[in-house]
């Protein structure tokens, strides 16, 4: 639409008799299929005699707490939603830790953030001829941008999210060393040395965004999902994370991971070598998230 959501146009009138619902995500929520999005799954099971329910996917891709917060206060806060249902992916508290570092403060007033920027000289560094520059020309940083422009081989040997390779030890250990950011599993399940850093961003910026739905008598839930590796490892450290947060700010959350992990084979439920759900695992998370939000009476 012309807000560039992945959404029909959205009138600022809503319409009779309904509850208009405000979904903020990253990719997952975004979505390719608009057909078979979390927010197709939601409209078809989430139960109400009273009200007509409007939703509004607000999902972009690499969005993150940060990004959600401006969002918002910039351009969705004047559609008047009745609830707002904000998924918190395992990247976020990667993406918080570097958007943290862009962000942009009004000249009058040092400690107010307006909005984040971009950061032109960590692209120069990325390219080839910022790489060569900065680095000797034999360095792993180097060879490993060298092979991940040119060699699609070379991406998925390093990049899929397998656990246990040399190779990928050998290709991480400099990168993440010089720029940890890259590093979001480890950011995000509590081995990463910046990682109470990193959730700290997310939470305060969480906290920005939560009030400023609050001041709107906008209700708020928190919908949170594992990546496949997480599964594999039974590692519970950002499930924890998130639901102490909700816990401690008295905001209903739904943690997928639970009923993941009671699936047979949940590795049937995410995409070949990539992070993101299949549309069976988008099927799964919209049906328990409805049913969540249906039992806890939101409407």
């Amino acid at each position: 639409n012309s807000l560039g959501l992945k959404n029909g146009e959205i009138s600022i009138q809503k319409g009779e008799n309904t509850k208009r619902i405000l979904l903020m995500g990253d990719s997952f929520v975004e979505s390719y299929d608009t057909s078979k999005s979390i927010k197709a799954i939601l409209l078809r099971n989430l139960k109400n005699d009273n009200y007509n329910i409007e939703l509004i996917n607000a999902g972009v891709g690499s969005y993150s707490p940060i990004l959600h917060y401006f969002h918002y206060k910039y351009y969705l806060k004047r559609y008047n939603s009745d609830i707002a249902i904000i998924c918190v992916d395992m990247t976020d508290i990667r993406d918080d830790y570097y958007y943290s570092t862009l962000v942009k403060y009004d000249s009058k007033d040092k400690n107010k953030a307006v909005g984040v920027g971009n950061n032109q000289t960590l692209k120069r560094d990325l390219t080839i001829h910022g790489m060569i520059n900065k680095n000797p020309i034999f360095s792993k940083i180097w060879i490993c941008g060298i092979f991940s422009k040119y060699s699609n081989i070379f991406n998925y040997v390093v990049f899929t999210p397998r656990k246990e390779m040399w190779w990928r030890h050998w290709g991480d250990k400099t990168l993440i060393k010089n720029r940890p950011i890259h590093d979001y599993i480890s950011l995000a399940n509590g081995v990463h040395y910046k990682s109470e850093v990193a959730y700290k961003v997310t939470f305060n910026y969480l906290d920005l965004l939560i009030k400023e739905l609050k001041d709107q008598n906008i209700e708020v839930v928190l919908s949170i999902y594992p990546h496949l590796q997480i599964l594999q490892n039974r590692d519970t450290f950002y499930s924890k994370k998130m639901t102490d947060y909700a816990k401690k700010k008295n905001i209903p959350i739904h943690d997928l991971h639970q009923e993941l992990l009671n699936q047979k084979d949940h590795d049937n439920y995410y995409l070949n070598g990539d992070m993101h759900f299949n549309y069976d695992g988008i099927a799964l998370w919209g049906y328990h998230l409805a049913n969540y939000i249906n039992s806890v009476s939101m409407f």
